[in-house]
């Protein structure tokens, strides 16, 4: 029986089938195109996409690309509302803002019950600009704290008490708490002159008042409420005391009952919480020991 199923396929004489391979159809044009369209975009966008993730930025102002600057902004207290050229920012204090164009900004700060801040600062491009020490004040009446002229007025840590220090007419101090309550008051003996600096203790239970001309005092707040005057020295505070040296002792001075305690110098420059500032032997130099 003859069948013709497959007559039409050539054979060889060895038995091998041959066939014949129709060539392939062309791919369509949009499928040859898109690799091309993709490598140029690439290309095009590459740059502009490096350049922006490095900071730089169109200044429409000036016509130019310029790397922006960076600004720093933290209040107290904080979560105010930020605006930067009148526009509403949608985070609060603190924040870091790393894409601001060079030039000069106004920057303003709100938060509710509190007096609003503001200020134009000077941006420049790769610098950063602080703005992390802003206080807010809050709204009410103001309270009168004191009479007559102030030499001196220092806000403890704490924000709890004021120090307030006049020469006139009488060399006087007062220290008030928020509701202006006075915690203590006297006078100065002998009168302080000169240029006067306050430095609190890191709780604000004690200041250390001082003057290059006349002397210092140590004013015990939050204990004996007591003022000590203090011989010549340099006064330092540290935990639970305040630490001078004046060139051939350590005196220590405890906050807890303002006792005194001198130490001679021997072969020690000054005495610290973990370190001691030494001089050498048969040298002057100094050499810190911790």
């Amino acid at each position: 029986m003859r069948s013709d199923i497959g007559s039409d396929v050539p054979r060889s004489t060895g038995g091998t089938v041959l066939g014949i391979l129709a060539p392939m159809p062309a791919a369509p044009f949009h499928r040859r195109i898109l690799p091309w369209v993709f490598a140029i975009s690439f290309l095009a966008v590459a740059p502009a996409v490096i350049f922006y993730t490095a900071g730089y930025r169109y200044n429409a102002k000036k016509n130019t690309i310029e790397r922006n600057g960076t600004v720093i902004i933290d209040s107290a207290p904080r979560g105010a509302n930020i605006l930067l050229d009148g526009t509403l920012l949608s985070d609060k204090t603190p924040i870091t803002l790393q894409d601001v164009s060079p030039g000069s900004h106004q920057f303003q700060l709100q938060k509710t019950g509190y007096s609003s801040w503001s200020k134009s600062l000077d941006v420049h491009a790769e610098l950063v600009t602080f703005l992390n020490t802003v206080r807010l004040w809050k709204q009410g009446t103001p309270q009168r704290f004191s009479d007559g002229p102030a030499d001196l007025v220092s806000l403890s840590p704490d924000d709890g008490h004021l120090l307030i220090v006049s020469s006139t007419p009488t060399a006087a101090y007062e220290i008030t708490d928020q509701g202006a309550h006075v915690l203590m008051q006297g006078k100065f003996s002998p009168a302080p002159s000169g240029k006067l600096e306050a430095i609190w203790s890191s709780d604000s239970s004690a200041i250390l008042l001082q003057s290059a001309t006349s002397g210092s005092w140590l004013l015990d707040v939050g204990r004996t409420h007591q003022v000590m005057s203090l011989p010549t020295a340099q006064y330092r505070f540290e935990p639970g005391e305040l630490v001078g040296n004046d060139g051939t002792a350590i005196i220590s001075i405890l906050l807890s009952d303002l006792t005194v305690q001198r130490t001679p110098l021997q072969g020690v420059a000054d005495v610290g919480v973990s370190a001691d500032l030494r001089h050498a032997t048969g040298t002057q130099e100094l050499v810190l020991v911790m």
